[in-house]
């Protein structure tokens, strides 16, 4: 028996509800699976990325090694990691041997120091173990020194420039390595000596200077390696160890001024001004 155009009118009005039901339902249920799985919809706009953990921002920040430093204890003589006397050729030794017969006699004339010549470098770091300021910062390091009020440069460079030298310093350029100041050194003046025993080195050397800052930032340690083939038969390392100082204790120093006041230094008199 054939249904009533009343049935049919019926029928097809609940189907198109029900479609209608169905379609509400099925955007319901993905809108839910969005918000579970942390899907942006277009009326939520994407989160930011993740700000970095507190181990990664560390490792991106250098130390800040700015303050006044002074040697741990003094050092008349640099002697290798292993504690032993750099290995220094034949001719080398024979010329470092005649300076400390003639320190042990009470004469220092073969020291340039004693007319207030640069010490160099390293040796105005040992310089009478007397305090300098390290002043640091975003591209460059700079060495602020009581000794006759000298200064030092190293710009933060990947590589040497041009070399115009020697110099009493050399020229230097740094970079970071982590948390260590890496300083490459060239050119250093001949006419300088490593430490206050007379080390010898020509203007050929090669150094480099690795400071480190300590956990708790009261002591800075410095590596040297010295490769200096016409004076050393090999490459060596040295260690030293500074101690942070109170703000303000560099003092003004004036070296001739000073040469005349103590008695301890062996002034040449055609080298200076009569007492």
């Amino acid at each position: 028996m054939r249904r009533s155009t009343a049935d049919s009118v019926h029928a097809t009005s609940r189907r198109s509800a029900l479609r209608v039901l169905a379609a509400m339902m099925l955007a319901g249920g993905l809108a839910a699976c969005g918000r579970q799985a942390n899907v942006p919809t277009s009326s939520t706009p994407a989160s930011s990325a993740p700000a970095p953990s507190a181990a990664v921002a560390a490792a991106t920040t250098v130390p800040d090694l700015s303050g006044v430093w002074r040697l741990a204890a003094p050092v008349e003589k640099l002697q290798t990691t292993a504690g032993g006397a750099p290995p220094l050729l034949p001719a080398a030794q024979m010329e470092y041997e005649k300076h400390q017969q003639a320190a042990a006699r009470g004469d220092r004339s073969w020291d340039p120091v004693t007319w207030c010549k640069p010490p160099g470098e390293p040796r105005t770091l040992l310089q009478d173990a007397w305090p300098f300021e390290i002043v640091q910062t975003g591209n460059r390091v700079e060495f602020l020194y009581q000794w006759n009020r000298l200064t030092r440069a190293i710009p933060l460079l990947p590589k040497q420039d041009t070399f115009v030298g020697p110099f009493y310093f050399g020229q230097s350029v740094g970079e970071w390595e982590g948390n260590t100041l890496v300083v490459d050194v060239v050119g250093v003046n001949g006419d300088t000596f490593l430490d206050p025993s007379g080390l010898p080195h020509t203007d050929d050397m090669h150094m480099t200077e690795r400071f480190q800052l300590s956990a708790d930032g009261q002591s800075l340690d410095l590596v040297l390696q010295i490769e200096d083939p016409a004076t050393y038969s090999a490459p060596w390392q040295s260690r030293l160890r500074f101690v942070r100082q109170p703000a303000g204790s560099v003092r003004e120093d004036d070296c001739e001024v000073r040469l005349h006041q103590e008695a301890r230094y062996p002034v040449l008199p055609q080298r200076l001004y009569p007492k």
